[in-house]
């Protein structure tokens, strides 16, 4: 990992250096530093799947860590301004241990090309076009919940995969973007009753529509893949994952106000950000049975002086098959987050986050308690 990043700056360094004058460079970066207390009830610790050992008692750990949100990187656009390329490495630590920060990733890589002045072709890894929007919360990205945005309490993020898009302008208030996208990461898509062999061959399909009507702007996105498989026999060979998304974001003065509700069937088998201890579809004989999911939250925020109040509410369920009647999950997360600017280039975010993992609710059998746990501390970022 050291020779990756080592290998990236020497390109970096020698791509600015070497370039033309009239091409446009920029090198850019930004270092977040965590410093909280997670504090997880005996529930939480006993039950959730969130890599607590076991235990009768709760949880309390003070940490500091270099999340691997921390980022380099380098961007190009040619002299004719009509072609460019992005490449950005992750830094950090990557496995929730507090162990070395060490890990290096890629987060971005991709180009585009814009063949009119109102269309652009996207090519290489980057942000996918389902689901645009996310809650202000980024405390406890490493804490062993994968806490940031939102992710798995409202906030479905439709990741980074290789895709090839279309980004388009229609006209000044609207766009639409279109992307075909890699469906699967590892071992994402598996078929419910563990047989046969995967054979998706269709990518996702991805698709966001802007529509800006002054300070009030919708985000209707979609996204589709069919998980297909061979050798099953009896058993059904395909099914659907889906989400359908809905942001939206007011603006007037010193107030803002984001949110977005999405829903869907199995996204456990997507590669959506959103947890992956998610349910997935299950098998009813040999039939396969959708798993309904569902997510919102909501961000109200307030800017006085340099510093922006967040007050944010996030929930997110499932209702997957079982004989008796459906299994259902519902978690909640809420709290406030305050970016201050104390320079122009150094923010402190006071953060102080519950994240209340609810119940399983087995038809036939008692109610499973995930409890809760709690996560106030504050967060530098420091960007170059």
């Amino acid at each position: 990992m050291r020779k990756l990043f080592v290998i990236f700056a020497a390109v970096v360094l020698g791509i600015a250096y070497s370039v033309p004058a009239s091409t446009e460079v920029h090198v850019g970066g930004v270092v977040f530093m965590d410093a909280y207390m997670h504090d997880a009830d005996k529930d939480h610790v006993t039950n959730a799947p969130t890599g607590f050992t076991s235990g009768a008692n709760d949880w309390q750990q003070t940490e500091f860590e270099i999340p691997d949100i921390t980022r380099l990187f380098g961007k190009w656009t040619n002299d004719a301004g009509d072609v460019g390329m992005h490449i950005e490495l992750g830094l950090g630590n990557a496995n929730a241990s507090q162990v070395q920060n060490n890990s290096v990733r890629l987060r971005h890589a991709y180009g585009w090309w814009a063949f009119s002045p109102d269309k652009k072709l996207v090519v290489g890894q980057t942000h996918n076009f389902m689901s645009p929007l996310n809650a202000s919360q980024l405390l406890g990205w490493e804490s062993g919940g994968l806490h940031v945005l939102g992710w798995g309490f409202g906030n479905v993020y439709s990741g980074r995969q290789p895709l090839v898009g279309l980004d388009m302008k229609l006209g000044d208030a609207y766009g639409l973007k279109v992307a075909l996208v890699e469906p699967r990461n590892a071992a994402d898509i598996t078929h419910p009753g563990a047989v046969g062999n995967e054979e998706t061959n269709i990518p996702r399909l991805d698709a966001l529509l802007t529509l800006n009507f002054g300070s009030f702007t919708l985000y209707p996105s979609i996204s589709y893949v069919k998980a297909e498989f061979d050798e099953t026999g009896a058993a059904d060979s395909d099914y659907d994952i889906t989400c359908y998304s809905l942001g939206v974001k007011y603006a007037t003065g010193p107030f803002t106000a984001t949110g977005e509700y999405n829903f869907g069937v199995n996204w456990k088998s997507s590669t959506y950000l959103i947890r992956t201890w998610e349910v997935g579809p299950t098998m009813n004989g040999n039939t396969i049975e959708d798993t309904d999911n569902y997510g919102y939250w909501v961000d109200l925020a307030y800017k006085t002086g340099p510093a922006t109040i967040h007050a944010i509410y996030g929930s997110q369920g499932s209702e997957s098959w079982h004989a008796q009647g459906d299994i259902e999950r519902e978690r909640t997360m809420y709290g406030v987050s305050v970016p201050i600017s104390v320079a122009k280039t150094f923010i402190i975010r006071p953060e102080y986050m519950i994240y209340d993992w609810g119940e399983i609710k087995t038809p036939g059998a008692a109610d499973t308690k995930l409890g809760e746990e709690t996560i106030a501390g504050v967060q530098f970022q420091v960007k170059f």
